[in-house]
């Protein structure tokens, strides 16, 4: 050891408990979606990519989504639901959403390994929305 990390004012032990607690919740809800027979495409230290529909599961929504939009902090949240309201107007996101039965998610998934990965969807207006994720860089670096 060549010499003592300063850690004033900061509690490694409840760091560590929170970020457990995190993983211990993500854990819980790969098994409650391949319960109720869906895939866990992809999942990380705080993300999950699944084919799951979870507004179609009530107890799945409360128990993982209760805020209804993954806003609250440990609530799961869809992305491709917040990057289409970006490009949508209401009445075309109501459009959107009816169209995806209910919830939005993405037509393209690419995975190559831990932390690279895109996403892609093409909405009804033709607009395209990506998410792009490689190991510390992610699409959303060039957006404006």
């Amino acid at each position: 050891m060549e010499r003592d990390l300063e850690v004033k004012g900061k509690s490694i032990a409840i760091a560590s408990a929170c970020t457990s607690l995190a993983r211990c919740k993500l854990y819980e809800a790969m098994v409650a979606f391949q319960a109720k027979g869906h895939r866990v495409l992809y999942s990380d230290t705080d993300s999950i990519i699944t084919d799951c529909n979870i507004r179609k599961y009530p107890d799945l929504l409360e128990k993982f989504m209760w805020d209804g939009c993954g806003a609250e902090l440990g609530a799961l949240k869809n992305e491709c639901l917040e990057k289409c309201e970006a490009k949508l107007t209401k009445e075309q996101l109501a459009q959107q959403i009816e169209a995806d039965d209910g919830e939005l998610k993405f037509d393209i998934c690419q995975i190559l390994g831990p932390k690279l990965y895109s996403l892609k969807k093409t909405l009804l207006t033709g607009q395209v929305v990506e998410i792009a994720k490689s190991k510390g860089f992610s699409s959303s670096s060039f957006e404006e």
